[in-house]
């Protein structure tokens, strides 16, 4: 018996719980999966977002290599963008 009710469980809290084998019973795995679905408008915004931040960095790693040029380096280039 857990202290408060799971319905008003902040996720991070259910997310614990459902990799405890001992509470595993409670039925939280469902829970969990579908609290993982449900995106804010932020969320959804930054999952949009990441393809074009992935590219630009990408492309900004490949402009930094050059003869000669270390790993920082690179790694500078890809942090300046």
């Amino acid at each position: 018996m857990l202290f408060f009710p799971l319905e008003n469980a902040p996720l991070t809290i259910l997310l614990r719980l459902a990799e405890v084998p001992e509470i595993s019973d409670l039925g939280l795995a469902d829970e969990v999966h579908d609290l993982k679905l449900a995106k804010s408008r932020t969320e959804t915004a930054y999952v949009r977002e990441a393809p074009a931040i992935c590219d630009e960095s990408r492309e900004a790693a490949i402009g930094g290599i050059a003869e000669g040029a270390s790993r920082y380096e690179v790694a500078a280039e890809v942090f300046h963008i």
